[in-house]
């Protein structure tokens, strides 16, 4: 056998068997095990309110576990067991992509309106000679019905801070492309179902999942002085945020210099990313000094079981408070721009999708009375979210866990919104599928509304 095609058979076929193959009761039993000790360690919203209760989900669990078991159905066991947790930020993977494996996936981008899976833009294919138009329905994925593969891929989590079905979906929607390859591996090409035909596609490199997206987007209409600021992430252009925080600076200097009254914040789709950056953003909208965190915390059991980030930790000047470790350095008061500081009026768009440090941002603009709030319920909670650093857990069959570590209560006026649930919009507008196809976006119409601007 020539060298390049044996390295190519160590490579495969391992991921092909892990995908394939049984997994016995005595493994399935050593995970849950193993995985209970890791999350009563390390999970914050372990607590000792609840520990009993998630230890008594693991004990049933274990006692209903078949003989044998695909990795797929165990990944859904665990995922049960994951949905007691309510945690945005927790994700269940029932496997780990490969760096060299970058090929074979599904290309459309998906979203719900009024229980329909659509498309939700245009898509050229076959040399350019056909188009999927944007709004389209899709049935199936390679005779799979879409919400038969949508409920399998709600289970990797990673979508709300609350119970909400509503939002499960739609993160799933957001990442449909790296789920559907983790789940039901790499594909050259999918056959897709739309109301009345049949489509063959081909599937995409990872490289092309988001090549047409920019992470700051803005319009500026000066006649109005209106602008239109989209923030697709809070990460991103380089590691440390250097590059985001200079295009921050841009955009509000020439707001400055244009003298624009009137500003639109479009976080929609947006799940969050560097505290740093919506810190940034923060600063140049709030024009007195505040403070974006009240506490945030730790557990010791956390602490002692953290092996190397425990250095990067203590570089946060960590402070011992009874069964917590406290970081009082993260809730500095924060002091807005000067120079570039936006003072007009503020709408911020808001959805199911908009999470983490996204959440953060929307809750302070509430909190401050500063700006108002449109669109839909988000992803991550008003008053706490569970975040900041993060750890893997790895289990032996193969199946991988992404969970936080830190707690952040978030710095906000309690009566503004009902404790233990996610951000809400002051005005809640849900787009229609009409509109939709018209390319109407009812919840930009009511911003314009809302500041009196005709479009």
């Amino acid at each position: 056998m020539k060298p390049i095609a044996l390295l190519l058979l160590i490579l495969f076929v391992p991921t092909f068997l892990l995908s394939q193959g049984k997994i016995n009761k005595d493994l399935m039993v050593k995970d849950l095990e193993d995985l209970e000790l890791q999350l009563k360690k390390l999970h914050p919203a372990i607590n000792i309110e609840n520990a009993g209760i998630i230890e008594l989900e693991f004990k049933k669990l274990k006692e209903q576990l078949p003989v044998e078991s695909t990795r797929i159905d165990f990944f859904e066991l665990i995922s049960s067991i994951l949905n007691k947790i309510n945690c945005s930020h927790t994700s269940i993977y029932p496997r780990k992509l490969k760096m060299y494996d970058q090929k074979g996936y599904f290309p459309l981008v998906l979203d719900e309106i009024e229980k329909r899976i659509i498309v939700s833009n245009h898509y050229i294919y076959n040399n350019g000679l056909d188009t999927i138009k944007r709004g389209s329905k899709i049935v199936s994925i390679d005779g799979q019905p879409i919400d038969s593969v949508l409920s399998n891929l709600v289970n990797f989590h990673g979508g709300s801070d609350e119970i909400n079905e509503n939002i499960e979906r739609k993160f799933a929607l957001k990442n449909f492309a790296t789920r559907y390859k983790q789940l039901f591996g790499s594909k050259t090409q999918y056959r897709v179902e739309f109301k009345n035909e049949y489509i063959t596609i081909n599937s995409i490199h990872r490289k092309e999942l988001n090549r047409n997206i920019e992470i700051i987007e803005l319009e500026i209409n000066n006649e109005k002085s209106l602008a239109l600021l989209k923030l697709n992430s809070f990460l991103g252009y380089d590691k440390y945020g250097i590059l985001y925080g200079t295009k921050l600076k841009k955009v509000f200097k020439e707001l400055r210099k244009k003298s624009i009254e009137n500003l639109i914040i479009d976080v929609r789709d947006n799940s969050g990313g560097a505290y740093l950056n919506m810190k940034r953003l923060l600063s140049y909208l709030i024009n007195s000094k505040f403070k974006i965190l009240k506490e945030v915390k730790l557990r010791k059991s956390t602490y002692r079981n953290l092996g190397l980030l425990k250095f990067a930790i203590m570089l946060r000047n960590p402070k011992r408070q009874g069964e917590d470790i406290l970081l009082a350095q993260l809730c500095k008061e924060v002091k807005p721009k000067k120079r570039n500081s936006f003072k007009g009026k503020l709408i911020v768009l808001i959805n199911e999708k908009s999470a983490s440090a996204t959440s953060i941002f929307g809750s302070i603009i509430k909190s401050e009375a500063r700006g108002t709030l449109v669109g839909a319920k988000s992803g991550g909670g008003y008053h706490f979210t569970y975040g900041g650093y993060f750890t893997e857990i790895a289990l032996e069959s193969g199946i991988n866990l992404r969970i936080p570590l830190f707690t952040l209560l978030q710095n906000v006026k309690g009566e503004k919104q009902k404790k233990g649930t996610n951000l809400f919009p002051d005005i809640e507008i849900q787009q229609d599928y009409q509109s939709y196809l018209q390319g109407v976006d009812l919840q930009l119409e009511k911003g314009y509304e809302l500041l009196n601007i005709q479009k």
